[in-house]
């Protein structure tokens, strides 16, 4: 039976660890991708509700995140006096 040079087994064995590595690290990637669309889909959720009292309390605005200030839109979305 034949078998394969030193090198040979040395490289494939390399180039075998290097696959499965990849394929492990992709693996990890995968799940933390998950998790931050879990969290994306949380945080977005609790915005939507934020959103939705915010319009039930103040009527059509719009806010300036960076500010906190408050400006009436119209029923079509643009902003009063525009």
């Amino acid at each position: 039976m034949s078998k394969l040079t030193d090198q040979e087994l040395k490289t494939l064995q390399e180039l075998n660890a290097s696959v499965n590595g990849a394929l492990n690290n992709i693996g990890v990637l995968e799940i933390h991708k998950q998790n931050e669309i879990k969290k994306h889909d949380e945080a977005f959720g609790r915005f939507k509700v934020l959103q939705d009292e915010m319009k039930i309390k103040y009527g059509n605005i719009t806010v300036d995140i960076a500010t906190g200030e408050i400006t009436e839109t119209k029923e079509d979305g643009k902003e009063e006096g525009s």
